[in-house]
């Protein structure tokens, strides 16, 4: 999803899984550990399964407190039918 809403290109396979494990999966595993996300997927299955992680409730700011950050620093904010 995220490589086709920044419009993302790479050279090769290689350097596509490069970026995946070395930008998305490593700040994914370290808020693993931080204890704000919890894992859903089975990690070992991988080839078969998707990727699927979730904010745990109790650190998670709801979804009204991330819109006034993102709108107190200018950013700007819509709603998605993507639940």
């Amino acid at each position: 999803m995220l490589i086709a809403t920044y419009a993302l290109e790479f050279v090769s396979g290689t350097e596509k899984s490069m970026w995946q494990t070395g930008s998305v999966l490593r700040a994914l595993k370290d808020l693993v550990v931080m204890g704000e996300v919890e894992r859903l997927h089975d990690p070992y299955n991988s080839i078969v399964e998707v990727g699927r992680w979730r904010w745990k409730s109790d650190s998670a700011p709801s979804l009204a407190h991330l819109k006034a950050q993102a709108e107190a620093l200018g950013v700007g904010v819509q709603q998605s039918c993507l639940v």
